[in-house]
């Protein structure tokens, strides 16, 4: 009953708010959204908030966000390259991604930060943490595939040590963060879910606010 009046009062409100939202739809998924993400704080069943898409603000799902585990598939040589070769060839993190990589060998290369580069001498720095992704088969085919995005036969070295710049996998999880961060935000400042959160004694669901840009 307390779940039945809780959506019933979600309801109201969100039809009140139709005429705010710039179309049906995305007013019309909102209030599904609010609807699933709170609950009374009666130690209930959790629901589930599917995934949805609006305009007003950012979408979010229920699902907790789940970091891929590294993938036991075999090494797979780089396909042709459709990323644009950066002008700086010391960026590495622009590097890896002209490279096109995938499986290991692309969680190699982004896992590993550049010390510096001598010519066509690429040393490279990667965390001991990562030590069971560095074989002689994948170091000569990450040289390889770098030659080919810079048009040119390179070497390199790859050394497990602790590395004084990010390595391109840890930007990419700052960046999620970030967004995770935006998102959350804008669920808890959101007037309307305030109000709900005040009038039921209810919470956010914890980790059912993800972005899905």
């Amino acid at each position: 009953p307390e779940d039945v009046q809780l959506y019933y009062q979600v309801g109201l409100i969100g039809r009140r708010d139709l005429p705010l939202a710039p179309d049906a739809r995305g007013g019309f998924e909102m209030v599904l959204l609010r609807m699933l993400a709170f609950r009374p704080d009666n130690g209930g069943a959790q629901p589930v908030v599917p995934a949805a898409k609006t305009p007003a603000r950012p979408a979010v799902t229920a699902t907790g966000a789940v970091s891929p585990a590294p993938t036991a598939s075999p090494d797979t040589a780089p396909a042709a390259s459709t990323a644009p070769v950066p002008a700086d060839p010391d960026d590495w993190e622009n590097l890896v991604n002209a490279m096109n990589l995938s499986g290991m060998l692309q969680q190699l290369a982004a896992n590993c930060a550049l010390v510096k580069r001598d010519g066509t001498h690429f040393q490279l720095s990667m965390s001991p943490n990562h030590k069971y992704l560095l074989n002689k088969s994948r170091e000569a085919a990450l040289a390889q595939a770098l030659g080919q995005a810079l048009g040119k036969a390179v070497t390199l070295d790859i050394a497990l040590e602790g590395a004084s710049t990010a390595t391109p996998a840890e930007r990419q999880q700052e960046r999620a963060d970030a967004r995770q961060s935006r998102a959350e935000a804008a669920i808890h400042n959101d007037p309307t879910v305030q109000a709900i959160v005040e009038a039921f004694d209810g919470q956010v669901k914890p980790g059912s606010v993800q972005p899905t840009d």
